[in-house]
């Protein structure tokens, strides 16, 4: 190492630790302890808030719908500098076989869900609070985007345990055919459009958009058909119980809608709605978050149609990016021509815990 760069790496270092300076960490565990801090939260949010699942709006819907009610603790880690929110870990905790498992607030129901900083030099050190604060004897944090400072933090004190594909289109120009040369062939959407449009015309389907109202009508007849399609498959999750579901969609519609970044869009024939999708515009992508459609209408494709017409929309609008967010549908594979790696990490925060993890490596490794 030459003097210079030794010289550059200490100014670093230096740099580093005064940004570390006056920082003050909390970790809250009520309700009132954190809609306190609600307003300072959503400035944070619209400031520095790279992905919708960091608002406190989502995560508050979250709470007060399925959290609270399946046994979940608040355990959102805050850090301030001169009494100003600099940075947020939306977590909770919940037990697992008696396993105290800390995770995502929300995270069964939002996408890569992520801290929210407002300076990326702030992650190491949240990351490294949370670790270190306890309250919890396993961290199970998933689905973490890999272009995240939230991934590199999280390589360094924990292990991938888990790794997955998200899928996404490319939007900008997709009607002109350009692309960017580390991306994969746009989707010809303009020869998709062609083909919609002789079926619209045949079938008098229309394609319909809401950024404000949330239509009643259409909000129900997304449930029945997410319902449907569950009871059909024998699947488990939200909308085996309709009440509970229609609950949690109407709180997400109105949160989204509270954000000013909700999208709704559906494919209506007469008086009936064939298809239904339940997103948002965020950061100049549109997040492809609930899609439904009428199985009595399989023939048409119209959950295939719906997602080629709000790519052709995305890309009409000027976003430059459709987000296809969870799920390996293979159809989902076949439109994208982008996609994206997360991961799934975890950590211990107790004696407790770093035994269960040792054990769980030694059990592996034998298998191996």
């Amino acid at each position: 190492m030459t003097i210079t760069s030794a010289v550059a790496d200490t100014a670093v270092a230096a740099r580093a630790a005064q940004r570390l300076q006056g920082l003050h960490v909390q970790t809250m565990q009520s309700e009132e302890a954190v809609a306190a801090v609600g307003d300072a939260w959503k400035r944070l949010q619209l400031a520095h808030g790279k992905v919708p699942f960091t608002d406190p709006a989502l995560i508050e819907a979250w709470w007060r719908l399925r959290g609270r009610k399946n046994g979940y603790r608040l355990h959102v880690t805050t850090v301030t500098r001169d009494g100003n929110l600099v940075a947020v870990a939306p977590l909770a905790v919940c037990r697992r076989n008696g396993v105290r498992v800390l995770r995502w607030a929300g995270g069964e129901l939002f996408d890569y869900c992520d801290v929210l900083t407002a300076d990326d030099s702030l992650n190491a050190f949240l990351w490294d609070s949370v670790r270190r604060g306890g309250g919890y004897d396993i961290a199970l944090i998933k689905t973490v985007h890999r272009a995240t400072p939230t991934h590199r933090s999280l390589c360094a004190i924990g292990r991938n345990i888990r790794s997955n594909t998200i899928y996404a289109v490319q939007t900008c120009g997709a009607l002109s055919g350009g692309a960017p040369e580390d991306r994969g062939p746009l989707p010809d959407i303009a020869k998709h459009i062609r083909r919609l449009e002789k079926v619209e015309k045949k079938q008098n389907i229309e394609f319909e958009v809401d950024t404000d109202l949330a239509p009643a009508d259409v909000l129900a007849a997304l449930l029945q058909q997410k319902t449907n399609w569950t009871t059909q498959r024998g699947e488990k999750g939200l909308f085996n119980d309709p009440e509970e579901a229609a609950g949690v969609v109407h709180a997400l519609a109105a949160a989204l809608r509270q954000m000013g970044i909700l999208h709704l869009s559906w494919l209506r024939c007469g008086d009936q709605i064939i298809s239904v999708h339940l997103g948002c515009v965020f950061g100049g992508k549109l997040y492809y978050y609930m899609p439904s459609y009428d199985a009595a209408w399989s023939k048409y494709s119209p959950g295939r149609h719906l997602m080629i017409r709000l790519i052709d929309w995305a890309s009409s609008n000027g976003l430059k990016e459709m987000d296809l967010l969870r799920g390996d549908e293979g159809y989902k594979a076949q439109m994208a021509n982008m996609q994206y790696g997360v991961d799934d990490f975890s950590f211990a925060g107790s004696i407790f815990g770093k035994t269960i993890i040792y054990f769980a490596n030694l059990l592996l490794s034998n298998r191996r």
